[in-house]
């Protein structure tokens, strides 16, 4: 956990306390679904990333008409 989990707002000294306290399974789930989200914002940044690209791709070829 940390600024790359998304608590750079948070007093990383509590956050560390906090944490020693739950279960050690806790924890683990915790970090799983930490790693989930992180694949899933990837997927979307992927996805946006082909959507531009396509949309580019179309209105280049539109253009490429105009010039011929």
């Amino acid at each position: 956990f940390g600024v790359d989990m998304g608590l750079s707002a948070l007093n990383k000294d509590a956050v560390k306390q906090g944490l020693e306290k739950i279960a050690e399974s806790s924890r683990a789930e915790m970090e799983r679904q930490w790693r989930r989200l992180h694949v899933t914002e990837w997927e979307v940044i992927v996805n946006r990333a082909q959507l531009v690209k396509e949309h580019s791709s179309s209105i280049l070829e539109e253009l490429k008409k105009l010039t011929h």
